[in-house]
């Protein structure tokens, strides 16, 4: 457990490079002995956010929680992934138990591997990513086409199309296959420069500009290119580094479950109040995922579907004019449920009384 301090602080140079959220060594410790440090419970929640985000949305889930505070959001997402601790659901913004947030986060960690997933999102944006798949900027124009009146001219003109589309698609094959020829013989050629296994496209691009330059003429896109660059290079070494020794990080965990399992009264110091509050949201969640799945209207659409209020019980908290409203409206239709009940029974007992006039040799009952 030597090394646990190096360790935690690659782990916080991860995070601050990869997501920017600032995280100490210090926090670690203090959230193992359930520290009641206010900027460390901001810390963890603003990391396991967005950790979280990218984790379900690797799962091809596409979490929209723009409702919810972050603290909500994050539960949701740890729903989503079902993660199977109760404490964690339990914690609200006056908690004042910080260990259950690093369990959590060492949970995403070993399960999910989500910092692999960090890295690769990170590299397929950088300036590295960007020069293998980069996006066409023009703009797409629409095409207007005539269509033929003819059957036959019609079929000529389908004909046409095919064979264009055809063509660029050739076209397209060989422009990617000749970049690679170029982008190959660019990479063997610069084997071995400036002690480098080989030189991108853009930095070779780049050295020639500061080699026939002035270096302090350089453009604020060089600046910005190569400061990029560097970040980008930061973030794999530190990468690398925390693969090598991340296992001792998982051991560290290991004395924090231990000291978790000291802890008494677990259960008793649960708050099942937030606990209802996500049961709540996930409840009414699925249950409008169902109605969406199961209804047939086809001015339905599903992506432009706004969902309704997941819980109003959690919307009228703090809010005495929304009480008033539902208060209102459940008054309404409390009166409308009597009078129709009413209406039932009076319908009820003229029928009784017409069934018992048809049958004459009965005994008379009297409805008063």
């Amino acid at each position: 457990m030597s090394d646990i301090k190096s360790v935690l602080c690659l782990l916080c140079q991860h995070l601050n490079l990869s997501i920017n959220v600032m995280m100490k060594p210090e926090y670690f410790r203090l959230a193992k002995f359930n520290s009641m440090a206010e900027n460390v419970a901001d810390a963890f929640w603003k990391a396991l956010n967005i950790l979280g985000y990218h984790a379900v949305k690797e799962k091809q889930i596409e979490p929209d929680f723009k409702q919810y505070d972050t603290l909500r959001t994050t539960k949701l997402y740890f729903a989503y992934l079902q993660y199977p601790a109760i404490e964690f659901y339990a914690l609200s913004e006056k908690s004042k138990n910080n260990r259950p947030l690093l369990l959590a986060f060492a949970w995403l960690l070993g399960t999910q591997d989500i910092l692999n997933i960090i890295i690769r999102i990170n590299l397929s944006n950088s300036v590295l990513g960007r020069e293998c798949s980069q996006l066409n900027s023009v703009e797409n124009k629409e095409t207007q086409y005539n269509v033929p009146e003819t059957f036959s001219a019609q079929i000529n003109n389908i004909l046409y199309l095919n064979g264009k589309v055809n063509y660029n698609i050739k076209e397209i094959s060989e422009l990617i296959s000749q970049k690679a020829k170029l982008v190959s013989r660019i990479h063997a050629a610069s084997v071995n420069v400036s002690g480098l296994p080989h030189v991108s496209v853009s930095e070779a691009a780049l050295i020639k500009r500061v080699s026939t330059t002035n270096k302090n003429a350089l453009s604020n896109e060089d600046k910005k290119y190569i400061k990029e660059l560097s970040t980008i290079a930061s973030l794999l070494d530190v990468h690398m580094k925390w693969s090598k020794k991340k296992h001792i990080f998982f051991e560290w965990m290991v004395t924090v479950v231990q000291e978790h399992n000291k802890s008494e009264h677990q259960l008793e110091n649960i708050d099942w109040n937030e606990v209802s509050k996500i049961i709540s949201l996930l409840h009414c969640m699925t249950r409008e995922k169902f109605e969406i799945l199961s209804s047939q209207k086809e001015t339905i659409n599903c992506q432009d579907y706004e969902p309704k209020c997941i819980s109003r019980l959690l919307r009228i908290q703090g809010n005495n004019t929304e009480i008033e409203n539902w208060l209102s409206e459940i008054s309404t239709e409390l009166a409308k449920k009597t009078e129709s009940l009413d209406n039932e029974k009076k319908k009820l007992s003229e029928k009784l009384e017409e069934i018992l006039e048809s049958i004459p040799h009965c005994v008379q009952v009297s409805f008063s």
